[in-house]
């Protein structure tokens, strides 16, 4: 019985080694989720979107940018920039979305 326990470490650990030396990959996946935002919009031309549009930046912080998706609990941070007068569609969208396990997903955001 000590001989498997020591042999199935030691499979293990060269199974975690073998996965520790893997190159990353990047695929498409569908997330599905929700998230809750309250930060507020920032003042016209002030932020990444420059003059005569608003920034709107979302960070996480206490009850914004939490959510929940089919790959676990996440936190984001994303902006996209709008042309006032609100509601108003946005483009240049940016996210990372942090999850709970480490994993971290990021790229742009589709314009609406």
């Amino acid at each position: 019985m000590r001989r498997f326990a020591v042999m199935g470490a030691a499979l293990l650990l060269g199974a975690a080694a073998t996965l520790a030396s893997a190159p990353a990959v990047a695929k498409i996946v569908t997330i599905t989720g929700v998230r809750d935002n309250v930060n507020p919009l920032a003042p016209l031309g002030v932020g990444r979107c420059g003059p005569g549009r608003s920034t709107v930046s979302i960070q996480p912080g206490p009850g914004s940018s939490t959510g929940t998706s089919n790959f676990g609990d996440f936190t984001s941070t994303q902006s996209h920039c709008i042309t006032p007068p609100v509601p108003a569609p946005f483009d240049s969208g940016l996210f990372t979305y942090n999850f709970a396990d480490g994993d971290t997903c990021s790229g742009p955001t589709p314009a609406t």
